[in-house]
């Protein structure tokens, strides 16, 4: 992710991520291409705080209500709420299906649950503003 966005090529956004990584640094690549994005997408991320206790460094997510998704993206009229995990044995928890269980009952959001693996819908989305349907591309359908 050296080389300026405006000089890379399709194949080389594929290299941005791989299904290895943490979710934290999932995430950094998503707010990056949101940085380049040309449509103005408006992002919402709650930032973690950074805490000493014991001489033990933790993270916290200062949030009102436990399990909100990690990203809230708007762009004219389409607003996306995505919950990131990494690759393998990540999934939501119980606090997390509730709200995208509740935020997928309004058929005007969209809601993903997206992995590494989801890369190319992510780039059509953000990139090209293409809408995805299907668990194939992350959508969240509602779970009990």
């Amino acid at each position: 992710m050296n080389q300026p966005f405006n000089t890379v090529s399709v194949e080389q956004l594929h290299e941005w991520v791989d299904e290895s990584m943490s979710e934290a640094n999932f995430q950094r690549r998503i707010l990056a291409l949101l940085e380049h994005s040309p449509f103005e997408w408006k992002v919402y991320h709650a930032r973690t705080i950074r805490t000493f206790k014991k001489g033990r460094v933790s993270y916290l997510t200062p949030v009102t209500s436990k399990g909100f998704p990690d990203l809230v993206l708007a762009t004219n009229g389409r607003t996306i709420y995505a919950e990131l995990k990494r690759q393998k044995n990540a999934y939501a928890d119980k606090d997390q299906k509730k709200w995208l269980n509740m935020l997928t009952s309004n058929e005007a959001n969209e809601v993903y649950v997206w992995r590494p693996s989801h890369w190319q819908t992510i780039l059509d989305t953000i990139m090209f503003n293409e809408v995805k349907r299907g668990s194939d591309h992350g959508v969240w359908t509602i779970k009990t």
